[in-house]
């Protein structure tokens, strides 16, 4: 956890697991901002689930990716077969 600049309190979680749902979480004081699968990106929860979807893309990952084609028929890395994971 992080002491942020305005006195809250930020979280970033990647579970990696062989034999179970991976798993990416952030949170800013208790609140699950953000939260997908690596490999279902195009899943996402919390109370801001498209808050980072910036960041996916900059790190390459497609956030319309799902396994066996991508949500819109738009994502980038669809056309190119590029898939990256965490």
């Amino acid at each position: 956890m992080a002491q942020g600049r305005d006195n809250y309190v930020s979280l970033v979680s990647v579970l990696r697991h062989d034999y179970a749902t991976d798993l990416f979480v952030y949170a800013i004081d208790g609140d699950r901002l953000t939260s997908f699968d690596p490999r279902k990106p195009a899943w996402r929860y919390g109370s801001d689930p498209d808050r980072l979807l910036d960041t996916m893309r900059q790190v390459g990952i497609d956030p319309t990716y799902l396994p066996g084609g991508d949500v819109t028929g738009d994502g980038p890395y669809h056309e190119h077969g590029d898939r990256r994971r965490l």
